[in-house]
């Protein structure tokens, strides 16, 4: 290149590197332009601030929480949607518009503080609720897949564990609620079902259970003594209902399989181990010698002729099994003005992965209710179970 020429090189980067600013400026001035500073106080329905609230920006990832006060700012451009929301409000989105100051107020969900709890001395709604209680309702007990009447509770209310004991099916459980309070004495928490107070859920199918409660706290004691110490679980079965004639069908199938199989020496490899232990003492002399010829006149049902084994069972493989399991549950209910009654049938066939273990379990429940005055209704119930394992 020329030194004559360089002049007009320079002045045509020079022309380049200002046209690049200039948009450059120009670009970030419009985008100033369109995006604002949105900022405002979120109050609750009593007029009082509300700090804590999640104030975010619609289809983005901005994001931010009011303060003290209430008060709040965040970047958002115009016609771009505000999403405001608090644990126990009704969440609200508001339009950006060309205000620069929004101020929302944001009101109690009706959802969670209309809905109705059953406590130890009858039912509240849960707005006016201060213990600490979990419950679970037809749709949440519904969803899990479940033979076993435990099972429906297992991993749906916090701070209850529930043991099976030796994982046969119908076998032993335990529970307890928020863990373990005493080394000697019970840590089971009270069951009712009904009001009635009982041992083991033995008696009832899944599909029985129309609500769950669990009283977790130390209030329970207040409503059953001492009893209640280790919390208090109440469990509403359903019942029959006015209306017409009425046949509800519920039925479920499992299938389980071994986690794992375990890798076990067969007949060969333990007939190799026996002779390197036999062999680790030289003093006893070479197990083909010694130990390997009697075989056959010692265990003649075990070792052949030439004192092989003649067996080579994986008697882990021969005792598992892929089990199915089924649920079948069947309600009949009737009512009327007068009278209502219901008859609810079940039936579990639970199988475990060894084949030996198994349960077949039958329930039936009839429960009717007369209203023979204004003032006085007259009901009963009568169940039972049949089990075979």
């Amino acid at each position: 290149m020329r030194l004559s020429q360089l002049p007009d090189l320079l002045k045509r980067l020079r022309t380049i590197f200002c046209s690049a600013s200039l948009i450059l400026f120009i670009g970030s001035g419009a985008n100033a332009q369109t995006t604002n500073e949105i900022h405002g106080i979120v109050r609750d329905a009593a007029d009082k601030p509300l700090p804590g609230v999640s104030v975010g920006v619609k289809g983005t990832r901005t994001a931010t929480l009011s303060g003290k006060q209430g008060d709040y700012a965040i970047q958002a451009r115009e016609g771009q949607t505000l999403v405001f929301s608090f644990v126990g409000m009704e969440k609200r989105e508001v339009l950006v518009g060309n205000a620069g100051e929004i101020n929302i107020s944001l009101s109690a969900s009706s959802n969670s503080l209309g809905e109705v709890v059953v406590v130890g001395y009858g039912s509240v709604k849960r707005a006016d609720l201060t213990g600490s209680i979990s419950t679970l309702g037809r749709k949440d007990l519904e969803s899990r897949v479940a033979t076993n009447p435990y099972d429906v509770l297992a991993a749906k209310v916090p701070g209850l564990n529930i043991y099976n004991n030796n994982g046969v099916p119908g076998g032993d459980i335990s529970f307890n609620i928020r863990g373990f309070s005493s080394i000697n004495g019970s840590n089971t928490p009270l069951v009712l079902v009904d009001g009635v107070i009982t041992t083991n859920l033995t008696g009832y199918s899944p599909s029985d259970f129309e609500s769950v409660s669990v009283l977790k706290d130390a209030s329970a004691t207040a409503i059953y003594g001492a009893r209640g110490s280790n919390g208090v679980i109440l469990i509403t079965t359903k019942k029959a209902k006015s209306g017409d004639f009425n046949i509800n069908y519920d039925g479920n199938v499992s299938r389980g399989v071994a986690a794992t199989h375990i890798d076990m020496l067969d007949a060969s490899g333990y007939m190799e181990l026996f002779k390197r232990m036999w062999e680790y003492d030289p003093a006893r002399g070479s197990y083909d010698a010694v130990i390997k010829p009697r075989l056959h006149s010692d265990y003649p049902l075990l070792f052949d002729e030439n004192n092989n084994p003649i067996y080579n069972t994986d008697w882990q493989k021969a005792a598992e099994q892929t089990s199915v399991s089924s649920h079948q549950y069947l309600s009949v209910t009737q009512g009327n003005e007068k009278s209502k009654s219901g008859l609810f049938l079940g039936w579990n066939d639970e199988n475990g992965i060894f084949q030996s273990d198994y349960q077949k379990k039958y329930t039936y429940r009839f429960n009717s209710e007369y209203y023979l005055r204004s003032w006085l209704t007259v009901g009963g119930e009568l169940n039972g179970w049949t089990v075979n394992h």
